[in-house]
């Protein structure tokens, strides 16, 4: 019995991709800011005395400090005892960098308001300095946590159940009229690249209405089914089999194992809830342990009543002619992986997945998708 392929298969999860992102804006950029409050210390200091001096740079430098941009996040989905917060990021190859906390609120409804300034120095870089010089760029990523202890910050026990795939940027410098045809201005914008490689041109949106979904709430439960066409003897069985058992670890026990229909005929049904057994999950390299799970047609060569190396696999689950493996991934409490997720449309808890075949890119099936499963097999993932 193989094993091996289909891990191979199974890290594309770990090499998700990061395209440049662009975005808009009508906020004044605050070098603006800066020159006003320098030329107007020194008119002032030259023509007006000691006390009009202290007047004038107190004002002016109130409302450069006081120069906020509010920023409105409309969240789709489960929002209660969550707090959001806007984090500074930069794509590098295949992983997203993560910084500071720019600005954070707790969430008390499906809106939510964050007013924010211009970022620190530090987090400004050069956008494109061959094509647009001296234009500078930052990158945030809005965060929505589950926040446990009501503190309003995150730590590594509270798990993000939003992150993107809507960011901010942030460009300070000269627009140039590309992208501001594009819909790119000066100061804060929003914007959402299409992933799909459909379209090359982000989606922008206005600073009042940014989308931000919950698409990240571990799901508990999982049900399998469909139809069967496999030829059965009266030892068939089926199984949902833990990859870590193929991989040789011992003692691990099988999340589901029972008699299919003698008839072969027919159609079958498996439910699937919680989190599994800790020795369920290995390390594929995405920086968090994940259990994977094969939905298994196999003859009882041994006799044993369940499903060991030694059986003999009949087949396995196909969506429509791909083959289907299931994985649960725990809540994800570091914001680069848990955008990367949201990104790329996955989810954590159960998620079923199909195109296991070796060397193949797997695609998330839907809950109703799930439920026009074929055992087959043409569907053998070992």
């Amino acid at each position: 019995m193989r094993a091996a392929p289909l891990l191979s298969t199974i890290l594309f999860l770990g090499m998700l991709g990061c395209p440049p992102p662009v975005a808009k804006d009508d906020t004044a950029p605050p070098e603006g800011d800066t020159d006003t409050d320098t030329d107007t210390d020194t008119d002032t200091d030259t023509d007006s005395d000691t006390d009009t001096d202290t007047d004038t740079d107190t004002d002016t430098d109130t409302d450069a400090d006081t120069d906020l941009t509010t920023l409105t996040f409309e969240i789709d989905g489960e929002w209660e005892g969550t707090s959001l917060d806007l984090s500074w990021f930069l794509p590098v190859e295949d992983e997203w960098l993560v910084g500071e906390v720019l600005g954070s609120a707790e969430v008390e409804g499906d809106t939510v308001i964050l007013e924010v300034g211009s970022p620190p120095e530090d987090d400004l870089l050069p956008l494109d300095d061959e094509h647009m010089p001296g234009l500078l760029a930052a990158y945030y990523v809005p965060g929505l946590y589950e926040d446990l202890d009501g503190d309003g910050e995150h730590d590594d026990s509270e798990y993000y159940v939003g992150a993107g795939p809507t960011w901010m940027l942030y460009l300070a410098g000269e627009i140039p009229a590309g992208l501001e045809h594009m819909g790119l201005y000066a100061g804060w914008n929003a914007f959402q690249m299409d992933y799909t490689g459909h379209s090359e041109m982000p989606d922008i949106f206005d600073l009042d209405a940014i989308p931000l979904e919950t698409a990240l709430w571990p799901r508990e439960s999982v049900t399998l089914g469909g139809s069967v066409d496999l030829v059965f003897s009266y030892s068939h069985r089926v199984a949902v089999a833990s990859y870590a058992y193929l991989m040789g670890l011992p003692g691990v026990e099988h999340l589901y194992d029972d008699w299919f229909p003698t008839s072969g005929a027919g159609t079958f049904e498996i439910e699937l809830s919680g989190e599994p057994d800790a020795d369920h999950f290995i390390d594929i390299e995405m920086g968090v342990d994940v259990a994977v799970e094969l939905p298994l047609a196999y003859l009882d060569s041994d006799g044993s009543g369940g499903f060991t190396s030694t059986d003999s696999v009949e087949g396995g689950l196909c969506y429509e002619g791909d083959s289907v493996a299931l994985f649960y991934i725990p809540g994800l409490s570091d914001l680069g992986a848990a955008t990367m997720f949201h990104v790329q449309g996955l989810n954590t808890g159960w998620m079923p997945l199909a195109n296991m075949s070796e060397g193949s890119e797997p695609y998330g099936i839907t809950a109703e998708q799930a439920l026009e499963l074929v055992f087959s097999e043409d569907c053998l993932v070992l």
